[in-house]
């Protein structure tokens, strides 16, 4: 087997070892999944988690998020956001929060990359705004997640991710293609492993995976597109840095398959900085 083949069946078996999410999560995306559940013993669970109740309240609060009115207590954001996309949001805030220990310190500067993901979000959730597609707020939150295999390899295999990042710096090539020739594998496919541990639903699975492939030939009901675009458009404008800053060459084209023009592409790029600050705040990332 050639180095990269081991690389990457260690990685897979270090990711089926990831810590489950925490027990109280767990019966909160148990209940969501539940037909027979109310509103109002979802919101009660969910309320005595206050760390988990704040999170969540903080990311519907977002101005890009898509809702016009403040959603003001839990039992509101139950009400507003329904059982699919809170499982989401659920799942989300608490993956995140169990990645977001530091692994070395010098791999990733966690307020670049934090700053990074927050700007794909806002893209993410500007662009199917802009197209017309119905699901805004999964957008947001597929955005925030869709770099989360990053923060996995600097967790489990850090000296990996430090080859990885080498690559990219002498190559002047993006973290994808170095991870693909040093691990044969990539954050993606990292990031949706753990997301189908977790038991994500399967379009936010589906989008971490494909969110650096070809985006030409996906269907209506995939949102990986818009998480391309938005991901590029912040290495474009520097908004953050998640490993490297090379744009795709088929970012202008991609853009114009979802009813981006050229001439708002700086616009559009000016509005993810302006909002990538003014979220960062809002959810206290420093």
């Amino acid at each position: 087997m050639e180095m990269h083949g081991i690389l990457k069946t260690t990685l897979f078996y270090k990711i089926r070892d990831l810590p489950p999410l925490p027990n109280a999560v767990l019966k909160i995306t148990q209940l969501l999944e539940d037909t027979k559940s109310s509103a109002s013993d979802i919101a009660e669970l969910i309320s005595k988690d206050e760390a988990l109740s704040a999170r969540i309240l903080k990311i519907a609060n977002s101005p890009y998020f898509g809702f016009p009115n403040p959603i003001c207590s839990i039992t509101h954001a139950v009400a507003i956001l329904g059982f699919n996309l809170l499982r989401s949001v659920v799942l989300g805030v608490s993956a995140l929060s169990l990645l977001s220990q530091e692994g070395k310190k010098d791999l990733l500067d966690r307020q670049q990359f934090w700053l990074h993901s927050i700007g794909t979000a806002i893209g993410s959730s500007l662009i199917a705004r802009e197209t017309k597609v119905p699901r805004t707020e999964e957008a947001f939150i597929i955005g925030l997640l869709h770099d989360m295999g990053k923060l996995i390899l600097a967790q489990l295999a850090p000296m990996e991710l430090s080859l990885v990042l080498e690559r990219t710096r002498k190559e002047n090539i993006s973290i994808f293609e170095a991870e693909m020739k040093v691990l044969g594998t990539h954050h993606g496919e990292i990031g949706e492993l753990a997301a189908r541990k977790w038991r994500f639903p399967a379009i936010v699975q589906n989008a971490i995976k494909l969110h650096h492939r070809d985006p030409f030939s996906r269907g209506r009901e995939d949102l990986s597109p818009y998480v391309y675009a938005a991901n590029n458009l912040c290495k474009q404008g520097r908004i953050g840095w998640a490993g490297d800053y090379v744009v795709s060459p088929h970012l202008n084209e991609a853009l114009e398959i979802l009813g981006i023009s050229v001439s708002g592409i700086e616009p559009l790029i000016s509005e993810i900085k302006k909002g990538a600050e003014e979220v960062k705040n809002l959810l206290g990332i420093s």
